[in-house]
């Protein structure tokens, strides 16, 4: 159960620098002790198919 100084928080990562200032932004701005954060990668389909190659 969720308390009062404690957060869930999903950040969507890649290899973008979007994700980088993402996760740089959740540090600077969001962060505390006691907070849940997911990191959460989508593999792109197109890449599969081409290891497969």
């Amino acid at each position: 159960m969720e308390t009062k100084n404690e957060s869930h928080v999903l950040i969507a990562i890649d290899e973008s620098s979007y994700s980088d200032s993402a996760f740089e932004w959740y540090l600077e701005n969001m962060h505390r002790p006691g907070n849940y954060v997911i990191l959460f990668h989508a593999v792109e389909f197109h890449t599969l198919a081409a290891i497969r190659e």
